[in-house]
């Protein structure tokens, strides 16, 4: 599995619509809440992935952006929290892609062009290939 991120991620009971995080969904200002439930734990989502020797490889950020780079929405986590799961613990938990047999590599470095998307992913996709997971 190949994912880009630029933020970490809600476990249950958790809802990713409830912006500021009073457990409701009732703002209807920019941007809009919504009913988005996360659906699985953290610890769920790896058996899942493990289970099924699926490799975890993330594209994520490894420092907080700057303040211009950053959205005007709502955040429902700190910024520092943004590597939680990719690249440090999430809830004492090691990263996904290190429990998957995996990898995460900076998305900053592929906005800026010295690391190349697509070159990874042809690479780390031979690589599952030719290497099955050890998980």
């Amino acid at each position: 599995m190949i994912l880009a991120t630029d933020d970490t991620f809600l476990e249950r009971s958790d809802n990713y619509g409830d912006r500021d995080g009073d457990g409701q969904t009732n703002q209807t200002d920019f941007p809009r809440e919504g009913n988005y439930p996360a659906a699985w734990m953290l610890g769920e989502t790896v058996t899942a992935l493990r289970d099924t020797r699926v490799r975890v490889f993330s594209f994520s950020r490894i420092d907080q952006p700057g303040s211009f780079d950053r959205c005007s929405t709502g955040r429902r986590l700190p910024w520092a929290d943004i590597t939680d799961g990719w690249t440090t613990p999430y809830n004492n938990q090691p990263p996904i892609p290190m429990q998957t047999d995996g990898d995460n590599f900076d998305l900053d470095q592929v906005k800026s062009g010295s690391l190349s998307l697509a070159a990874t992913i042809n690479q780390v996709v031979l690589d599952s290939y030719c290497v099955p997971p050890v998980l």
